[in-house]
């Protein structure tokens, strides 16, 4: 799928990632990945290189995710690795597709129905003590984006 391209794609790019010397933004948790050895080395990759060096991850669109993905983990493993480099992202407007082959580009694609309010109850259960989210949700952006 999709989104073990993109872990692939980033774990390929790490070392380039690391070599800009300026902080590196990933979306959507940076691919994620389904639990197979393949993606399960590159997701270790991506959790030691974010303990060292300025790679940010958002945890955005968990609808997004390979579907053997466990979104919770995930977030929790990224959390674990570097509170400081986790951000959280809404997704919004939520645009339809996931860049998965077999589309129409000439097609147009309904918005998502995403609840919002739900994804930041997801986010507050998955970090647990409000210091963790208030980290993801203020602290970070604010220290990276300088807002």
């Amino acid at each position: 799928s999709s989104d073990l391209a993109a872990l692939a794609v980033h774990a390929d790019l790490l070392d380039g990632y690391i070599s800009l010397g300026f902080p590196v933004v990933l979306d959507h948790f940076a691919g994620g990945g389904s639990g197979d050895a393949i993606s399960a080395m590159h997701w270790l990759r991506l959790l030691q290189a974010m303990k060292d060096h300025p790679i940010y991850v958002k945890l955005s669109a968990p609808y997004r995710l390979n579907s053997a993905a466990n979104a919770t983990r995930l977030a929790q493993d990224l959390y674990e690795a570097n509170p400081s480099s986790v951000l959280w992202g809404s997704d919004w407007p939520h645009t339809g597709g996931s860049g998965n082959s077999g589309r129409n580009p000439d097609a147009l694609e309904p918005f998502r129905t995403v609840d919002n309010a739900q994804a930041l109850a997801w986010l507050q259960a998955t970090l647990g003590h409000e210091t963790r989210w208030s980290r993801v949700l203020v602290n970070n952006p604010d220290r990276l984006y300088g807002f």
